[in-house]
């Protein structure tokens, strides 16, 4: 019996069958990074404002790893992170075969809301910073 189109299983040696259906993993992804997109942009504006913040970003990277494994459902507020709630959305499509449209539509809001959320303040406090440090004249060093 075959597939469904864009959709395959995979197991592993244990029996755990995971099941990929193309659309909704990589819509899914694509906004959870989004939402990192935005932190990529906070931390760049404030180094080029602070410049000597390299341990500070090292640090950040043992973030993304919790962040990747909160228990968004079971914690609502850990949904606001970035990469939680999609982590967890991720977690359902692939264990659960739950596809794009099966998710209601408060949880893909919520992925969408945060993902623009954070790419849009982000987005600001790059430019906030930038101006500053030309106002500030910090910037002859780029």
């Amino acid at each position: 019996m075959g597939e469904p189109h864009g959709f395959s299983r995979v197991e592993d040696v244990r029996g755990t069958t995971l099941q990929l259906n193309l659309f909704t993993i990589v819509t899914i992804a694509t906004l959870s990074i989004v939402s990192v997109l935005g932190l990529g942009l906070a931390a760049g504006g404030i180094t080029v404002l602070y410049k000597q913040i390299g341990n500070w970003l090292n640090l950040l990277q043992f973030g993304f790893i919790v962040l990747i494994s909160a228990p968004a459902f079971d914690l609502g507020w850990m949904a606001l992170l970035p990469l939680a709630h999609g982590s967890a959305l991720l977690q359902r499509a692939m264990i659960d075969g739950t596809r794009l449209w099966e998710f209601t539509p408060t949880e893909l809001t919520l992925l969408f809301g945060v993902a623009l959320g954070y790419l849009v303040a982000g987005f600001a406090l790059f430019q906030y910073t930038t101006r500053r440090a030309r106002h500030l004249g910090v910037l002859g060093d780029y």
